[in-house]
């Protein structure tokens, strides 16, 4: 099997070792790839949108990030009906949006909250 390197901050690996312990897994990876998995089902799920949807999308990211997302936001106004933000502990903020629209158009929303290194993670609810 190949070796991936990864680089992971304090608080990851330290996560990473609770859920490791908490869940019995035989190895730290083990749970990346446990985790690897999930992701590709939920873009898996998320691709065979088409057509109009509706859906949720949640992203978390830090308080100071506020600008990237509201970036992001603006780019994809269109599909975004609604949207709540909430202030987190520990200096975190969760941003709710009730999306509607072309599912390519819901698609490219997730995937560039998805891939902004300010979000810490991204998550559509599919009604």
């Amino acid at each position: 099997m190949p070796v991936v390197s990864v680089s992971l901050n304090e608080n990851l690996l330290d996560t990473l070792e609770e859920i490791e312990k908490e869940l019995g897994f035989s190895g730290r990876s083990e749970v990346v790839r446990s985790a690897i998995r999930s992701f590709i089902e939920e873009k898996k799920s998320i691709s065979e949108l088409s057509g109009t949807v509706d859906c949720v999308v949640t992203a978390t990211h830090g308080e100071g990030d506020l600008d990237e997302v509201s970036d992001i936001e603006h780019r994809h106004e269109e599909v975004i009906k609604t949207r709540m933000h909430s202030h987190l502990d520990n200096h975190k903020c969760l941003q709710t949006f009730i999306v509607q629209g072309d599912a390519n158009r819901v698609k490219e929303f997730w995937e560039a909250l998805q891939t902004n290194s300010k979000v810490e993670k991204a998550i559509v609810t599919t009604m």
